[in-house]
């Protein structure tokens, strides 16, 4: 089957009329059709399956009140403003029939008047309208195509396929997902019909009272299996809500540690730290502005400053020689010999003067000399100084100070930092108070899975022990039986039924095996991650990657978990392969093989032999995201092994998935996972190298924009401006 146009008139955010073109092309088979969140993916979604399925879209047998309710609230708000009020929602289709393809129109409108919702629903092949008999018809025909069952099978929200296994009906889904689309579901309605006949016929007292203890006892087999597949979704509820709180502990913990994490005490010794840092930071601050205010601009003329050094020297001896010999003259001397009374040389006094100057007379030549500064005498003591301190002056102290005072900076904001981001007390004491309540919640759900374990194995033993007792009270009914020949015969066709599901089935379980692995390795790209997928007769799935084993261990697994968990942890596949590679041929020879060859006290050359085996992956060890590849590479193998050309329709196909494997999905998964495939997409998903990948395969693309001020989706061509994202 495949969707060729969807239109729509007044339904949901789409006012008016509105239509899409859904046709591909061979080697195209994509449709990518874009809109943020509330920009009517979600209606342009549910129109579809409406328009397929009437209520059966919302899980309805038949109309009612509620889902007269739910139309009425799909119908556009604006359309109530008009008379009558007026909606519809239109799909054509392509179905194959006879070898031949036909063309059909599915239209469900409806009218609001005076109160009351009405719906008419016509169907037209080929432009012509079916008659009541062609209706039924062609109804049938398409529930055959896409079972109402099946269709969130192939019309599926990505946020929701998530939650896949946390349903607890996930098995029978997938039963019959496999046992309609490759249709085997012909045969459990003869197995029915047959045990229905048996259950049926009457006989004499005997005969009844053996009829009414199969009943009771089938009701027991019955109870006894919601039971324990209500034991099975508990437990899986219990360790998932165990992974929560582990991980909500994990969280709290890392939350704790980049908030800050610190106690009354550790924040006043920060504080401490703090005070300490600052005194160091102003001591040497202090230290650097001396440096600066005084010291530096000489250092800076370092040179000009020793010139002016010696300049000043200079002046000084000048100016005391010039100071000198202003005081002394040759009158001066003679009036001194004269006060003394010594005899008085003409020319004595005069050669004193001058031999005096001449030795008081500066070293260096003053001849040309030019006097600079004439600084004060105050000023020279004060440049003197200065010139004194430049010559102490430690440059590498300096250094030294500036260090510190940087690693005073760093361990100052540290601190600071630290302090800011710490949680007040009131917060750790809250801190310490949730842990305790996470690891009390933690320990209760462990005990109440371990306990709902044990009640799983004893609700198990009954059931076996209830089945053992069916197959007693149905030999003793068939030999009361006053139709011998009838009962006989339907007993043996339901067993023929039996092994004929039985056989097609497990046909079928290899190929979804195979299809499935392939798929998921395919995406996830992790060697020896997913190296087996097991689906048993109950359709229970189970994972193994490949694990090797020496006969040692396996005796050593066997003596301390037993062998029904030996078997568990094996799979099907590893406990075949264990008993070809041990020369077993059954499961109680390889395990005597295992409890009487191996001798513990003493390791034999047999007991090194590796094995090449399987161990048990627990699918709740997987990520969300990888239980989604896991999801999808079912649904692809399931599909793929059924042959069937359905439209797969997809809303937010990259709900949970991690850009590490969105990639392989947009190369790998939808250009083959059917002729015609449908994503809605926000701006945040198939984008960059997602949009790129699948940009081959791209038949139509539409982007749908709610625009604020009408309140109206508006459909555009192309994908958000196709590739500019």
């Amino acid at each position: 089957m495949q969707i060729n146009k969807v239109r729509l008139c007044n339904f949901s955010s789409y006012f008016g009329e509105s239509e899409i073109d859904f046709s591909t092309q061979k080697g195209k088979n994509i449709i990518l059709i874009g809109g943020n969140n509330g920009a009517g993916k979600t209606s342009l979604f549910t129109a579809i399956k409406l328009a397929l399925y009437g209520p059966q879209c919302f899980h309805f047998q038949e109309k009612n009140n509620q889902y007269t309710l739910k139309i009425k609230n799909l119908i556009n708000h604006d359309a109530f403003m008009a008379n009558p009020v007026y909606a519809y929602v239109e799909l054509d289709i392509s179905i194959p029939l006879d070898r031949i393809t036909k063309n059909y129109r599915i239209r469900r409108e409806w009218t609001y008047q005076n109160k009351r919702l009405l719906e008419k629903y016509s169907v037209f092949q080929d432009g012509i309208l079916l008659g009541t008999k062609d209706m039924d018809f062609f109804q049938n025909y398409l529930y055959s195509v896409i079972p109402p069952n099946l269709f969130d099978f192939f019309f599926f929200d990505g946020e929701d396929v998530g939650e896949f296994f946390t349903s607890g009906n996930y098995s029978q889904y997938l039963k019959t997902a496999v046992l309609t689309l490759c249709g085997y579901d012909t045969f459990s309605i003869i197995k029915k019909f047959c045990a229905s006949f048996i259950n049926t016929y009457e006989d004499n007292d005997e005969y009844n009272t053996t009829r009414k203890l199969i009943e009771q006892t089938e009701n027991q087999r019955i109870r006894s299996e919601k039971q324990i597949e209500s034991l099975h979704v508990k437990i899986s509820e219990l360790e998932d809500r165990v992974s929560d709180l582990l991980s909500r502990r994990s969280a709290l913990e890392d939350k704790f540690i980049r908030s800050g994490g610190l106690t009354q005490d550790e924040q006043d010794v920060l504080s401490s730290e703090m005070k300490y840092q600052e005194r160091i930071k102003e001591d040497k601050t202090k230290k650097i502005r001396d440096f600066v205010e005084t010291t530096m601009p000489l250092f800076i003329v370092k040179k000009l400053a020793a010139q002016a050094s010696v300049q000043l020297d200079k002046e000084k001896q000048l100016e005391q020689y010039r100071m000198v010999m202003s005081k002394i003259s040759v009158d001066m001397i003679e009036q001194i010999i004269r006060t003394q009374s010594l005899p008085l040389d003409n020319d004595f006094a005069k050669q004193f003067v001058d031999g005096l100057s001449q030795e008081l007379k500066p070293a260096w030549n003053t001849d040309g000399f030019v006097r600079i500064h004439d600084l004060s005498e105050e000023a020279q003591h004060h440049v003197i100084s200065m010139m004194v301190r430049l010559g102490d002056f430690d440059r590498n102290r300096l250094i030294k100070a500036l260090r510190e005072k940087e690693r005073a900076i760093r361990k100052y904001d540290d601190a600071a930092r630290r302090l800011r981001s710490a949680l007040p007390e009131i917060d750790a004491n809250a801190y310490v108070a949730e842990m305790a309540r996470l690891e009390n919640d933690i320990t209760q759900y462990q005990e109440s899975a371990q306990n709902a374990k044990i009640q799983l194995e004893k609700e198990q033993n009954n059931l076996v022990d209830t089945q053992k007792l069916l197959e007693r009270l149905y030999k003793a009914l068939q030999s009361q039986a006053r139709n011998q020949t009838a009962f006989m015969y339907t007993g043996r066709i339901q067993k023929v039924m039996d092994a004929m599901i039985q056989h097609a089935t497990h046909a079928k379980f290899e190929q979804v095996q195979r299809l499935a692995i392939q798929m998921f390795q395919q995406i996830i790209r992790k060697e020896n991650y997913v190296d087996l997928i097991e689906l048993d007769d109950n359709f229970h799935i189970s994972l193994y990657k490949s694990q090797t084993y020496t006969v040692y261990e396996l005796a050593l697994l066997l003596k301390n978990i037993g062998m029904d968990e030996l078997e568990y942890r094996l799979g099907n596949a590893g406990m075949a392969r264990a008993m070809e590679l041990l020369h077993c041929r059954s499961k109680k020879e390889l395990r005597d093989y295992l409890t009487k060859t191996v001798d513990f006290s003493q390791f034999g050359f047999d007991d090194g032999c590796v094995l090449n085996l399987y161990k048990r992956l627990e699918i709740n060890q997987l990520s969300k995201g990888e239980k989604q590849v896991f999801i999808l590479a079912l649904y692809w193998a399931i599909i793929k092994s059924s042959e069937q050309k359905i439209p797969f329709i997809i809303d937010t196909p990259f709900a949970r998935i991690d850009t590490e494997h969105r990639e392989q999905i947009a190369k790998v998964f939808f250009p083959g996972i059917s002729d015609q495939v449908v994503i809605f997409s926000t701006d945040e998903e198939v984008v960059g190298p997602y949009y790129d990948a699948i940009v081959p395969n791209i038949t139509h693309a539409y982007t749908l924009n709610y625009v604020e001020t009408s309140g109206r989706t508006v459909i555009q061509d192309g994908y958000f401006q196709e590739g500019l994202v």
